[in-house]
């Protein structure tokens, strides 16, 4: 929404009886929404324009009597979880338009009949990291995902010690040598990746021989 929108539709405020002199300047979908709040006899002109998922939803919430022709514009997966969650009986449509880890996460969690369906869609090494900590037992499955070195060392590694040695085989960097050095303990291999950089490798020893 622009502020020259936001000038449209305060005129039209301010001059009610004159709003269809302006009414079909109105482009945004957030404003065809409140314009059709604040004139109900609109509604049927500014349904069109509502196309974005979050004020599809909104609409469908205010006139449900809309819910069908609102439905094709749910595109987003934060909005599309929402639909399904208000209209359980339109679940089946809306998983298909999930794909942001943290709503297909979320999605499983409220129904959890769909991790099989939902899991090849969880890439981010975050999200699969929560996947895995919630559903141990796709473990296996998840653990190739992870490339992210601050999943691999801080989370994974120390989550999982069983795959350490799978885990150590990623890290290729001395910075986070380093770090598996410092957070899960020494280890020739990484020592060895922090002697591509002389001043880490410094810090590594150092940090070796004060016990860390």
């Amino acid at each position: 929404m622009t502020n020259k929108d936001e000038e449209i539709f305060e005129w039209a405020f301010n001059n009610p009886s004159r709003r269809h002199k302006v009414r079909n300047k109105i482009t945004s979908a957030e404003l065809a929404y409140e314009w059709a709040l604040e004139w109900p006899e609109d509604k049927d002109i500014m349904r069109n324009r509502v196309n974005g998922s979050e004020w599809a939803y909104r609409w469908a919430r205010k006139w449900p009597e809309d819910k069908e022709i609102m439905r094709d514009r749910i595109t987003e997966s934060e909005w599309a979880y929402w639909w399904a969650f208000d209209w359980p009986e339109d679940k089946d449509i809306m998983r298909d338009r999930v794909t942001e880890d943290y709503w297909v996460l979320t999605w499983v969690i409220k129904w959890p009949e769909d991790r099989e369906i939902m899991r090849s869609r969880i890439n981010e090494d975050y999200w699969v990291y929560w996947w895995t900590q919630k559903w141990p037992k796709d473990r296996h499955i998840m653990r190739d995902k992870i490339k992210d070195p601050r999943v691999v060392i801080l989370l994974w590694a120390q989550g999982w010690p069983e795959d350490k040695e799978i885990m150590k085989n990623r890290i290729k960097d001395p910075k986070w040598a380093f770090e598996w050095i410092k957070n899960i303990g020494p280890d020739p291999d990484m020592l060895e990746i922090c002697k591509k950089d002389n001043k880490v490798y410094q810090k590594a020893l150092d940090l070796i021989l004060q016990g860390g």
